[in-house]
């Protein structure tokens, strides 16, 4: 392989040749501007800035190090002055000084003095220029802002437990009950919200879903399941407890789930970054210890390290699994301890404990419908209330056969409504819904 030469002019010191040198670099093509600086004057990726680095003369900021070492190329290395603005303070003040007084030190005045004055102004400027950078505003810095992030707070649409289901006859525009508790999980960077709506009992076609006025399919991040004839709902979880966490210490905060628990998941947010000595955003971790004790199993300890490198608020999701239902007990601290630097955010908060049950409803001949929702710029805050165009589907008149047809068909004629009524709908031998009049004691013909 062909290695790639280069030159490190290295000066240790920010002002003198004292411990300069000059290094010939040989290196693997690819190898970048900040590996060879870092090789050379053995810093870490977070002490580039703690040089003034040139590439062939021409003056560099750490972002832009991360380009390809170039045959030939010399790159200067000089250590920067510490104290930094303190010290250019302290010698503008003294080039000052030397202006203003040294001329008539030497018995000069009048247009000779003034022009010795503005000499050393001058050359006492270069002089300076050359030994800091003259400090220029990071205007991309200063306008950056912090990232977008959104979250949904629930939905409008009402939930009525222990309330009779709704009944639709014919076709309607409806705004159906919640079918279970909604909860939100943090999937990345990303909120999802999850509700399921129930729309009643029997056969009934559902259309033009709308958040709001909006048309459904217009939002993106949106996902729709509807049930089968058994009802059941694969992308929605039909039983979760939500509790509510606390703030992180470095001492365990505790919660229990529910009952019957399949699974639980822990919410960690809050806000995790710091600033650097030039008011730049750079990451910064916490660790976390999340003890999870299923039963009577053994508690189980999963450290994790949190990191983030944004102003926008950080949130994560675990979750813990079992073999079987029963109830965990989950203890929550963070190890790391809370800075006291105010450049450093790391405020952390353990924000949920969600308990994913088993759901042993039986669902059968409901018409339910799973909603996930991603919180975006389209959709956030408070979700508007779901609704869509439900028809109920019974047997109609068959004119041609003179008879009421055996599957069912969108409808909105009284005489099939009120016939699929009196007959009812049962399940396992149980009525329902409806009168549960035998088929003999209704006038067809009359219908």
């Amino acid at each position: 392989m062909q290695m790639i030469s280069a030159t490190a002019d290295l000066w240790p010191h920010p002002i003198t040749e004292e411990g300069r040198r000059t290094l010939p670099i040989r290196c693997a093509p690819g190898t970048t501007v900040a590996e060879l600086v870092r090789g050379a004057s053995e810093a870490s990726a977070d002490e580039l800035d703690l040089w003034e680095i040139s590439i062939d003369g021409r003056r560099v900021v750490p972002a832009e190090c991360a380009v390809p070492v170039r045959d030939g190329q010399s790159v200067t290395i000089r250590q920067a002055a510490a104290g930094g603005n303190l010290f250019r303070t302290l010698l503008q003040v003294a080039i000052i000084g030397a202006a203003i007084f040294i001329p008539g030190a030497i018995g000069l005045a009048g247009n000779a003095a003034f022009a010795l004055s503005a000499g050393i102004s001058i050359v006492g400027g270069l002089i300076l220029n050359a030994l800091f950078e003259p400090d220029v505003p990071d205007f991309a810095l200063e306008n950056q802002a912090a990232p977008e992030v959104y979250s949904l707070a629930g939905g409008s649409n009402r939930a009525r437990p222990f309330q009779p289901l709704p009944l639709l006859l014919g076709r309607h525009r409806v705004f159906p009950d919640l079918g279970s508790r909604e909860y939100t999980q943090n999937v990345g960077d990303e909120q999802i919200l999850s509700q399921v709506f129930h729309f009643g009992r029997g056969d009934i076609d559902v259309s033009d879903i709308r958040i709001g006025s909006t048309p459904i399919g217009e939002f993106e991040g949106v996902a729709v399941e509807m049930a089968g004839a058994d009802g059941a709902l694969a992308t929605v979880a039909g039983n979760v407890d939500t509790v509510p966490g606390v703030t992180l210490e470095t001492d365990f905060a505790e919660r229990r789930s529910s009952i019957d628990t399949m699974h639980v998941e822990v919410d960690i947010t809050g806000r995790l970054f710091r600033f650097d000595k030039r008011g730049r955003i750079k990451a910064h971790t916490v660790s976390v210890e999340i003890e999870t004790q299923f039963d009577s199993d053994a508690p189980v300890i999963d450290t994790r390290e949190l990191t983030n490198d944004d102003q926008a608020p950080f949130r994560a999701t675990f979750r813990y699994s079992a073999a079987m239902a029963g109830r965990f007990r989950v203890r929550v601290r963070r190890v790391t301890e809370p800075s006291d630097d105010s450049k450093v955010y790391d405020e952390l908060q353990w924000a949920a404990l969600r308990s994913f049950q088993t759901d042993g409803g039986d669902y059968e001949g409901q018409v339910r419908m799973a909603v996930k929702i991603q919180a975006s710029g389209q959709l956030n805050g408070r979700l508007e209330t779901v609704s869509a165009i439900a028809q109920r589907k019974v047997p109609v008149w068959d004119p041609d056969t003179e008879s009421w047809g055996s599957t069912n068909e969108a409808t909105s004629n009284p005489a099939a409504l009120f016939r699929w009524f009196a007959l009812g709908i049962y399940h396992d031998g149980a009525l329902r819904l409806g009168c549960g009049l035998a088929a003999a004691r209704i006038d067809d013909a009359t219908l």
